[in-house]
């Protein structure tokens, strides 16, 4: 069935800032169980389809990040937040058809869509997140889906193991978690303090990580390629008081880069990605205590 496009103010700048987007609801059945699903697919304006330059509607993961947060914030007040026509069908479907409530959601789960989880991921994480209400985003462990398929994958093995497990364990040892894994991490929308203030979904924070523009160089590799890890540096800046954390039991697979030069683009962009992100975070750690200060610091000179 096809669906009617819903529009929304997307990250895009000039005539691309108002974005189209449309909402399939329903249920996926396999044996027994019953899930509910709601996709979004950005479709674009109608202009859009006649360009080959980019895909129609893409506006980047950053842009699909706010879609979910923003919608989530403007659900716990209906009555006084103004909505696009896309949140509208986003509650709609979700409360009228699939009989949830959104309101009600506490942990968001993010993958990357290459990336298959294990069945007790979601267990383990929000095991974490109930027992320590100071946990702001929970990290991870992504170990590789194909590690020995040629030569190619072989190499990465051991870049991942640093990447995605030592140097989490190391951070999380040391108490100061700075790096969000934005390929597998769960997020708390609600803190359990009285009131049920946000975290994930605050108001001030979505409007810190939507409002940078990429001005620069150094604003393009940290939003256009490195948007998970800049979230993550605008959810400290926000929550001071709350923490990061790594559960090494939550593990998740990712298909690896069996072209070098495929690999080769990969690493290029993961060293600029962390680079420019630690030169941001810099700003930040100095306010955070003297341990973030310390990592980031570390992380740079490590690059260098």
């Amino acid at each position: 069935e096809d669906r009617e496009s819903r529009a929304y103010i997307s990250l895009g700048q000039g005539s691309r800032r108002v974005n189209y987007a449309k909402v399939y609801a329903g249920f996926y059945e396999s044996g027994r169980n019953r899930v509910p699903f709601l996709m979004v697919v950005k479709v674009g304006a109608p202009n859009e389809a006649l360009s080959t330059a980019r895909a129609p509607g893409n506006r980047g993961k950053r842009d699909s990040m706010v879609i979910v947060l923003s919608f989530l914030e403007r659900c716990m007040n209906l009555v006084h937040n103004r909505i696009t026509p896309l949140d509208f069908e986003l509650f709609n479907l979700c409360y009228n058809l699939l009989g949830i409530d959104p309101r009600e959601f506490k942990y968001m789960l993010v993958t990357d869509a290459d990336t298959q989880v294990q069945d007790d991921v979601v267990f383990r994480m929000v095991s974490r997140l109930e027992a320590d209400p100071k946990i702001l985003a929970i990290n991870g462990h992504i170990r590789p889906a194909n590690p020995e398929e040629n030569i190619v994958t072989m190499l990465q093995i051991f870049p991942l193991y640093m990447t995605f497990y030592s140097g989490l364990a190391y951070e999380a040892c040391l108490g100061r978690v700075t790096t969000i894994n934005g390929g597998f991490v769960m997020y708390r929308i609600w803190t359990e303090l009285p009131g049920n203030l946000p975290a994930a979904g605050d108001t001030s924070l979505i409007g810190g990580f939507a409002a940078p523009r990429p001005d620069t160089m150094h604003m393009e590799n940290v939003l256009l390629l490195g948007e998970e890890q800049y979230f993550g540096i605008v959810l400290l800046r926000s929550n001071p008081q709350y923490r990061f954390a790594f559960e090494p039991e939550a593990i998740a697979y990712a298909t690896l880069p069996t072209n070098f030069f495929a690999l080769q683009a990969l690493q290029i962009r993961n060293l600029r990605v962390t680079f420019n992100t630690q030169v941001e975070f810099q700003h930040v750690a100095k306010h955070l205590g003297l341990m973030y200060w310390l990592i980031s610091f570390t992380k740079l000179l490590d690059m260098i």
